[in-house]
């Protein structure tokens, strides 16, 4: 729901007698408001699908087969859902990756999927690790995909810290304009301080969190 504009004026409070300022940069920063939030489509032509693991092969992914990839951003969160369907395997791998356009998480990112391989449902986990731009799918028994054209289907969502200034700098323009500039140049905090925070347990601080879908 949009903010409800409101002009500036300078007026003495009786609302009567006021004239109304140049409200260009309010209106602009409701505009940037109303975006939060907002998702955005990735479209196929900018996503790369590979097959990793086992004995290796490949995922073809047509562009009738994408259902969804679609994302939305909050600070450097990106909040991404994605579905594919009717793709095809080859090969015997035991991993299915999707690299997104220039973005890349600070560490590893963990959540549950679904998955259909070969017409068969599986709980499937979904990664985004540390320093690449890629999601990597796999099985929960890590057994490798089935074969049998077009029956490899993946549904989640996936939220991860992203760190590519480049890449979500261009991300973030896209949604709130071309003059925002965000700030994404934070480290992340350094580990002795997320020990702290976990109390002193380094396993918890270290522990990646689950997103269930």
């Amino acid at each position: 729901m949009a903010i409800p504009r409101t002009a500036m004026i300078d007026d003495d409070g009786s609302g009567t007698t006021g004239t109304i300022i140049n409200n260009a940069w309010k209106t602009e920063l409701y505009d940037q408001i109303d975006k939060i939030g907002q998702w955005v489509s990735i479209p196929h032509g900018s996503l790369v699908f590979t097959a990793a693991g086992g004995g290796g092969g490949t995922w073809v992914v047509d562009p009738a087969d994408l259902q969804a990839m679609i994302y939305t951003v909050v600070g450097r969160t990106i909040m991404l859902s994605y579905g594919i369907l009717s793709s095809t395997v080859t090969g015997t791998p035991t991993m299915l990756r999707f690299a997104l356009p220039g973005v890349i998480a600070t560490r590893l990112f963990l959540a549950t999927c679904r998955i259909q391989s070969g017409g068969v449902e599986y709980v499937g986990r979904a990664y985004a690790y540390t320093g690449i731009n890629t999601i990597s799918v796999e099985k929960t028994d890590g057994s490798v995909w089935s074969t049998q054209a077009n029956t490899t289907l993946i549904q989640g969502e996936l939220y991860f810290e992203a760190t590519s200034a480049t890449g979500l700098e261009a991300i973030l323009k896209g949604i709130y304009g071309p003059d925002f500039v965000p700030d994404i140049t934070q480290p992340a905090p350094p580990l002795g301080d997320l020990i702290a925070r976990a109390g002193g347990d380094p396993a918890l601080a270290l522990r990646p969190p689950v997103i269930r879908v």
